[in-house]
């Protein structure tokens, strides 16, 4: 899609499912920007830092999803670890999708102070229960950021309690914006908010601002992109904005800990917020 974005020179925004290291790390499109990270930017704090400083954890291991997202955050993951000074003592890249992770979970050195995981969907709720079926945390914990987000948690349940874990969202963030969004989207859905929700609401918020600022005139497309580039609004998420060298958005590094469930939902435990910027993650895809 980048390509004939490219070639039919049309602006596509991208908003948080593509997170893919090959737009705006690999390459920078002209007509294409992205209302969301890049693979690794949330974690690129938590790697570098939370995990040795404030965990006080030396030796890990990271499992991800064998597609292109999984591999990604697999190199990001292991370029901040090393920054920070984390040892990375075995790479696991199962199968898509993973009924059984019993094989790859039992082959794990057991001296890895923690596992890292971005498994999303089905295959995420499949590790996190399985990884507490067969005992795992006794032997190391467990750490993430899609694992355990308010929209999988609930079906993890008591297995995702004890769960440390980074993001660019997190429904407890004290911004007035999120404060606000968050009532409202409980009030109509009965649910906390998540990633996906808060993104794209402040994707479309992204969009207007732009619009309106060019007097609706979208026909003029280079104008319109000028005007996305300048775009800075509160949300969600906090301050907004987008890099522009890399096209991808400044957002929050949110880390949490999963502390317990309460009739029926994850307890999320805000830990500390960061802000980071795409570019230092955008330099690890550049660079191959």
């Amino acid at each position: 899609m980048a390509e004939l974005a490219e070639k039919f020179e049309t602006p596509f925004l991208l908003g948080p499912g593509g997170w893919t290291g090959k737009i705006g790390g690999e390459k920078v499109y002209h007509w294409v920007w992205r209302n969301a990270p890049i693979s690794g930017q949330s974690q690129m704090h938590f790697c570098r830092d939370f995990v040795p400083k404030e965990l006080g954890y030396k030796k890990g291991i990271i499992i991800e999803p064998d597609y292109a997202y999984g591999h990604d955050m697999l190199k990001a993951a292991k370029h901040f670890f090393k920054e920070g000074g984390v040892e990375v003592i075995q790479e696991v890249i199962p199968s898509f999708p993973t009924m059984d992770f019993a094989p790859y979970l039992g082959a794990l050195n057991k001296e890895a102070d923690f596992l890292l995981s971005n498994h999303a969907g089905s295959d995420a709720v499949r590790l996190v229960k399985q990884f507490k079926e067969y005992g795992m945390w006794k032997h190391m914990a467990l750490l993430g950021g899609d694992i355990a987000g308010a929209d999988l948690a609930p079906a993890e349940g008591e297995a995702a309690v004890g769960i440390v874990g980074s993001y660019p969202y997190n429904h407890n963030l004290e911004f007035q914006k999120n404060i606000e969004f968050v009532k409202k989207w409980r009030a109509k859905f009965k649910e906390p908010s998540c990633m996906l929700e808060a993104l794209s609401y402040t994707s479309a918020k992204v969009v207007l601002k732009a619009v309106e600022k060019i007097g609706g005139n979208v026909e003029d497309k280079e104008a319109f992109l000028k005007a996305l580039s300048e775009v800075e609004l509160e949300g969600p998420t906090g301050h907004f904005k987008l890099d522009k060298e890399t096209h991808n958005a400044v957002l929050p590094e949110a880390i949490w800990e999963i502390t317990g469930i309460k009739e029926g939902e994850p307890i999320h435990k805000l830990l500390k917020v960061y802000t980071t910027e795409p570019g230092p993650v955008a330099e690890i895809f550049r660079k191959e």
